[in-house]
């Protein structure tokens, strides 16, 4: 199973740590979050971890925010 979670840190210091899992490249499944995510318009809330990565780049890009990318496992 691979695992990808992303931290953003943003300008005023506040951070969000999200995280996805999935068995293989295709599967959609529920992104889980900690922090506040009041800035993340449209939410996403579940997909695949490419989009998930794709979409939490996207929201660090937009906000100004620092991003760290980490990832564990592979795909079954």
């Amino acid at each position: 199973m691979r695992t990808v979670t992303c931290t953003l840190t943003f300008t005023d210091g506040k951070k969000v740590m999200a995280t996805a899992s999935a068995r293989s490249e295709n599967e959609n499944v529920r992104f889980d979050y900690s922090g506040d995510t009041s800035r993340f318009q449209p939410f996403g809330d579940k997909g695949t971890v490419g989009f998930f990565e794709w979409y939490l780049r996207g929201i660090a890009a937009n906000y100004n925010a620092n991003i760290e990318v980490t990832t564990e496992g592979d795909f079954d």
